[in-house]
């Protein structure tokens, strides 16, 4: 998709902000937080990443500043650009919408008012160094080559809260998160919004129990919430529910077959090369 003026003025820093991003890019020879090797983050690509991080403070509205570690890494899966590999996670905590409910660190301080937990990052995204990436900024992407500032874009999408609760093995699906052994299981507000076809909240289903997991690769969840659906034309969202259940890519992304190639393709399950997307889209700002 073309970069529209107002990306490019947001890249350019011309556009006016409501929250502010801080990132750290790990040297090479340090770890990210599951034990992969980070390497030197090439300069072009903290271009790219700083370009993507400046596309969000005009979208989101928080007065507690949002702080990101980035790796380079040459250790991720096969196929896999990158991930977004660790977040806190608060329930419970003085201003929260909903009791008994989990919100990803950045989503918790906007409510709170002040950072919940200083001396974490909020999101701990890593890179694939095995790619041919794209590094520009402009969304003019060789059809060799993938683009970063997209697939960074997508993943910092994913720690602003566009992510679930949910797990799958062995025919048995699972929504909502532990707090330890013994503590009861609770769901994302991201989990609170999802349903299958017939309008059942997933948070009803017996949990864990082979119903969900049916539900979970059924080809046929929906996200129901008031924004989105004005977004979507006054519709459910269709969500990624493939038959085979997909680590990282199942139940927390749009429908890949309804939205890529729209105006609302960033939170789709994957990019092909040559191919851009900056703008977060309706359908993404609505969730």
């Amino acid at each position: 998709f073309p970069q529209d003026p107002d990306i490019a003025a947001a890249i350019a820093g011309t556009r006016s902000t409501r929250t502010t991003f801080s990132i750290t890019f790990k040297a090479a020879g340090t770890e990210d937080l599951g034990g992969r090797s980070c390497t030197t983050f090439p300069a072009a690509a903290k271009t790219a990443f700083n370009a993507a991080a400046a596309i969000w403070p005009s979208r989101v509205q928080s007065s507690v500043p949002i702080k990101i570690t980035a790796c380079w890494s040459y250790e991720l899966p096969e196929n896999v650009l990158g991930g977004n590999f660790g977040k806190p996670f608060h329930r419970n905590f003085d201003g929260a919408p909903l009791a008994d409910t989990w919100y990803d660190a950045t989503l918790a301080n906007a409510f709170a008012g002040y950072d919940l937990e200083p001396t974490k990052d909020d999101m701990h995204i890593t890179y694939s160094a095995s790619f041919n990436w794209y590094y520009g900024t402009d969304g003019n992407t060789p059809s060799e080559q993938i683009d970063l500032v997209s697939v960074a874009t997508h993943e910092i999408g994913h720690g602003l809260n566009f992510a679930g609760f949910a797990q799958y093995s062995n025919g048995y699906g699972l929504v909502g998160g532990y707090e330890g052994q013994g503590v009861p299981i609770h769901p994302s507000i991201f989990d609170r919004f999802m349903e299958d076809g017939s309008g059942k909240k997933l948070i009803t289903y017996p949990n864990p129990s082979k119903e969900l997991g049916s539900a979970l690769t059924s080809n046929n969840l929906w996200w129901n919430g008031t924004n989105a659906n004005a977004a979507n034309g006054g519709g459910r969202v269709k969500m990624y529910a493939p038959s085979i259940w997909k680590p990282g890519s199942s139940y927390s992304h749009l429908d890949y077959n309804t939205f890529a190639g729209t105006p609302n393709s960033m939170m789709v399950p994957a990019i092909g090369s040559g191919s851009s997307q900056h703008n977060p889209g309706p359908v993404t700002m609505g969730i």
